[in-house]
């Protein structure tokens, strides 16, 4: 019996060394592979991107753009519901037309009303009638 469990003994640590170095090597061996997948993976679309690049027809140079923004504030006279602000956009260039933007919410709808108690009206009671005098 005691031979037997030293032999069963032996065979469970060769066994957890086999099983120990397998895991480690296999974790490595597929490290390595997803690198390798990686570099081919990186390669390949730097030459198609290097192609394109190659290819595509040489940009003129864009002109430069900065417009002067002004905001006009609203009139004190009008309502904060209905107040407007006007952007004036200079042109860059002295043919370029004046853009002039108003506010979304004030250009084309007003703001919402906000009521200040239920707009139902209720129903009246029906009138009971009056006994009829003798």
């Amino acid at each position: 019996v005691i031979e037997y469990n030293k032999d069963m003994s032996e065979r469970i640590r060769q066994y957890q060394q086999f099983i120990g170095k397998y895991v480690v090597e296999a974790q490595e061996q597929k490290a390595q592979a997803v690198r390798e997948a990686e570099e081919r993976v990186t390669a390949h679309y730097e030459e198609k991107l290097a192609a394109a690049i190659a290819a595509a027809p040489k940009a003129a140079p864009a002109a430069k753009v900065a417009p002067a923004v002004k905001v006009a504030p609203a009139a004190k006279a009008e309502p904060a519901a209905t107040a407007k602000a006007v952007a004036h956009v200079e042109p860059a260039a002295k043919s370029a037309p004046v853009l002039e933007i108003e506010h979304a919410a004030t250009a084309t709808h007003p703001a919402p009303a906000t009521p200040a108690a239920s707009t139902k009206a209720k129903p009246a009671a029906p009138a009971k009638a009056k006994p009829a005098a003798p």
